[in-house]
């Protein structure tokens, strides 16, 4: 067979490259490693809302909603979001409802309103007394326990004037 002197050096540079190469494999050294220290701070995070549900208004229409109150189920939704344990307290802020309109009181105590989570059956008294409403733990809404609702009752009697009477509810969550 007749080799040119360019298809030689084609195959001596094609015979050479697989002997560098395999020489390149065979003395290659085993894989090293490293390792980085890195760091993270994570701050507690608490977090929470009160969102209106049922906030229709009282309305007394018969002399039986005088007698044994209305209530209004699942009137606020309370969604938590913590980092950690938690406990929500509520209260008023006055130990009266503000009364506006013709007639209306300024001596209706804030105590013929009562509320109850929507896991429980009786009604606490509200007051300017914070009051536990419920203790969780860590882990968004979708953790049992992290969103809930809140029934509320208003029982004035005959007691008091027709008007419009509010408050202020107030809600404070602390980490546990």
């Amino acid at each position: 067979m007749f080799f040119s002197q360019k298809t030689g050096f084609n195959l001596l540079l094609t015979w050479l490259a697989v002997v560098v190469t395999g020489a390149a494999v065979l003395g290659q050294n085993p894989p090293k490693s490293s390792t980085a220290t890195g760091s993270l701070q994570l701050f507690s995070f608490i977090e929470f809302s009160v969102s209106p549900i049922n906030t229709s208004p009282f309305a007394f229409t018969s002399a039986n909603d005088y007698a044994n109150g209305v209530t209004r189920t699942s009137y606020l939704g309370i969604n938590v979001k913590s980092t950690s344990n938690w406990l929500i307290t509520l209260r008023s802020s006055s130990d009266f409802f503000a009364a506006s309109g013709g007639g209306s009181s300024n001596s209706m105590p804030v105590s013929t309103l009562s509320f109850r989570t929507n896991d429980e059956s009786a009604f606490k008294t509200l007051s300017t007394t914070s009051q536990t409403l419920r203790t969780g733990s860590r882990g968004g809404s979708q953790t049992s326990g992290n969103y809930f609702t809140l029934d509320m009752k208003l029982s004035p009697g005959f007691s008091y004037n027709g008007g419009i009477y509010s408050t202020n509810l107030i809600f404070t969550i602390t980490q546990q």
